[in-house]
């Protein structure tokens, strides 16, 4: 049976067996309908069917006399904060865990936000601040040690979402830049983008003497292009307006070239064949 057709057969008298229940298990000899709307079965139901002081007159309990204070609902709102563990907590979440109803906030103190700084908890606008995001960022940063952290690594460690973060920052490049943290990318070529810098005119000693350096760090073999490419300061652009192929470059670096190496090696052989 569908949930509409159980709310409509239930009888008056089992709505108020109910709220009598719920008062009983609190040790209350009245209920308020937050309170019911927390704890009991047919709240959606009673709440649509009666008024909510005839239906604790109809279940012989007795009327709310009076509202609650505002100190009471500041009691109530750290309790629930406390229960949930947050320093913020939202109007659902207070519906479902107070003792009270967030119409009782809204006509003690106007606004919601107003309530939480009243019982000296904080709102969603200064939780969800740009402010303490990058505070947030900083702080996972020097938990793990480091001068930079990837988006998986913030939100193993991070209090807010991704989403969040984009909606208030932007991207995570911008997000590491306003948190005064270096990109992967800074970190990784940190070194040669300053080498770069230092020269911005690239002369052809300067490409000779870091193709030496190149391969004196790799330690033997031909200097290829790809592997100059990865280890080398320089694209492959300075290269091609100062030489007119890349055998000559390696040929004016002192560095062998392939046809030296052939030769090296048929001269290797045909000494060997002159010693048989």
């Amino acid at each position: 049976m569908k949930d509409a057709e159980k709310r409509y057969i239930l009888s008056n008298e089992q709505i108020f067996d109910d709220i009598r229940r719920v008062a009983t298990e609190l040790g209350k000899d009245t209920l308020s309908n937050a309170e019911y709307r927390r704890l009991g079965k047919h709240r959606g139901t009673a709440l649509k069917r009666f008024r909510w002081a005839s239906a604790l007159e109809a279940a012989g309990l007795k009327p709310m006399v009076r509202g609650f204070t505002k100190e009471e609902m500041i009691l109530d709102l750290q309790r629930v904060a406390t229960k949930l563990g947050k320093t913020c907590i939202t109007q659902e979440e207070y519906n479902k865990n107070g003792n009270h109803d967030v119409r009782t906030a809204y006509r003690h103190f106007g606004k919601w936000e107003k309530a939480l700084n009243a019982a000296g908890l904080e709102n969603r606008k200064d939780v969800y601040s740009i402010k303490n995001i990058l505070i947030d960022v900083r702080r996972v940063a020097s938990d793990l040690d480091k001068k930079t952290i990837g988006v998986m690594e913030y939100q193993a460690h991070g209090r807010f979402s991704l989403g969040t973060i984009h909606r208030k920052i932007g991207g995570w490049g911008e997000v590491l830049r306003q948190a005064g943290l270096e990109t992967k990318r800074e970190l990784r070529e940190g070194r040669k983008i300053r080498e770069v810098r230092k020269k911005p005119k690239i002369t052809r000693e300067v490409f000779l003497e870091d193709m030496k350096r190149v391969y004196n760090k790799l330690g033997k073999g031909i200097l290829t292009r790809d592997m100059y490419l990865k280890h080398g300061l320089f694209s492959m652009y300075p290269a091609r307006k100062l030489f007119p192929n890349w055998t000559t470059a390696l040929e004016e670096a002192g560095l062998p070239t392939s046809h030296q190496s052939w030769s090296a090696r048929v001269g290797r052989e045909e000494e060997g064949d002159k010693q048989g």
